[in-house]
């Protein structure tokens, strides 16, 4: 009776210890799968700062406007004085509202409106702007003249960037918990720092590479070079670079350790 009961203990224990194992997996497998992805999206915005790009339509053009900054929404032109002062504006491709008052321009991915403003003026005049589809780019022209010279002025905002990091499919499972990826992100590229994640051990990298640059409109720095494969790195980081802000972007980036990886896609938010 002694050694029945000293085996029905020693079973209960064992079915106990063999249960609190399972637990443990269980918990562990949701937590890896819970952060086997990961997306993050920046603020998609009507009104954006600018980048601007400002050439003469004639030899005098450049330096018959003196254009205060841009801010965001906001591309201010002036004109020199003493002259003749600031006589139009308009934005190359829009159509228009006619006059009296604000004329209105939509291009693309942009609704421009002018001011009214005083012929000759050689006050800034503040062209506005606001996107129309939050998250895609903007790419638009504005042409100012005096009475004898001109300028035209490129405007152009990138678009709103969602960042999605997930396993990769040729390793084992848990990627994002065994790589940490951190971003940051400008109006003309950003920078993508990997490393070991604090989750699953702290293995270094051994590979950092570009997948997919859909359009080519990114270019990348700082990134291994393919002899330097089989290599061990405690973090790495590159700068990528929109060639140009008017179009979309789209590059899918790979990196791993020797069992886990993740791929890291940076897109247009907006894009289907």
């Amino acid at each position: 009776m002694k050694n029945f009961r000293k085996f029905i203990l020693t079973n209960k224990r064992s079915n106990l210890r063999l249960l609190f194992q399972k637990s443990i997996f269980t918990v562990l497998a949701a937590f890896v799968l819970a952060f086997s992805v990961f997306s993050s999206t920046a603020n998609a915005q009507s009104v954006c700062l600018p980048i601007t790009t400002t050439t003469g339509l004639d030899p005098g053009g450049l330096m018959s406007f003196t254009n205060p900054p841009p801010s965001p929404g906001t591309i201010p032109i002036q004109h020199v004085a003493p002259g003749t002062g600031l006589q139009s504006i308009s934005v190359v491709g829009g159509m228009s509202v006619p006059p009296p008052g604000p004329v209105t321009f939509v291009v693309d991915n942009a609704t421009v409106t002018i001011p009214a403003f005083t012929l000759g003026t050689t006050s800034p005049v503040n062209v506005t702007f606001t996107v129309n589809t939050p998250g895609l780019p903007v790419d638009f022209t504005i042409e100012a003249r005096s009475r004898f010279h001109g300028i035209s002025i490129r405007v152009q905002c990138a678009c709103t960037r969602t960042v999605t990091v997930t396993d990769d499919p040729s390793l084992f499972p848990g990627g994002p918990s065994a790589v940490s990826v951190a971003i940051t992100e400008s109006a003309t590229g950003g920078t993508i720092t990997v490393s070991p994640g604090p989750i699953i051990g702290t293995l270094p990298l051994t590979g950092f590479s570009v997948v997919a640059n859909i359009g080519g409109n990114v270019t990348f720095t700082g990134l291994p070079s393919p002899s330097m494969f089989g290599s061990f790195f405690p973090s790495l980081t590159t700068t990528y670079s929109i060639v140009n802000p008017g179009l979309p972007v789209d590059f899918t980036l790979s990196a791993r350790d020797p069992f886990h990886g993740v791929r890291i896609r940076v897109r247009c938010a907006a894009l289907p």
